[in-house]
């Protein structure tokens, strides 16, 4: 349950989710998904102003970061074998959006603001 403080201080709300969901609902299949989930730790990490990146991360970057991967990389993005995990770059933004192909849902798992290198694991996907 968030306090009244911190829902004030949200950027991304989570009322805002269905409207991310519906923005991006016409690209979903260009990227081999039948719909979208975006975690509560996405949200929290969204709402976070890192002392890295310095400002929280907006409801219209998510969206815009989703709509450029799903024109530049979603041939890339619909070979996602199930249960594989991808990190999604905006080289523009310096955000960075972890996802995972959970059967045909594209799972938004985690983001961050980050300047400089990003170390991950996983393959990065990234867009200007």
């Amino acid at each position: 349950m968030l306090t009244f403080k911190q829902y004030l201080l949200e950027d991304i709300y989570r009322s805002d989710v269905k409207h991310i969901q519906d923005t991006v609902d016409n690209v979903l299949p260009q990227m081999g998904f039948d719909s979208l989930r975006i975690s509560g730790h996405l949200l929290d990490r969204a709402n976070e102003v890192d002392r890295n990146a310095g400002k929280p991360i907006t409801t219209q970057e998510l969206i815009d970061l989703l709509l450029k991967q799903a024109k530049i990389n979603g041939k890339n993005l619909s070979r996602l074998r199930d249960m594989d995990q991808v990190t999604l770059k905006d080289g523009k933004s310096k955000i960075y959006v972890g996802i995972q192909k959970d059967y045909q849902t594209l799972v938004l798992k985690t983001i961050i603001r980050k300047e400089g290198m990003f170390k991950t694991s996983d393959r990065i996907l990234m867009v200007m």
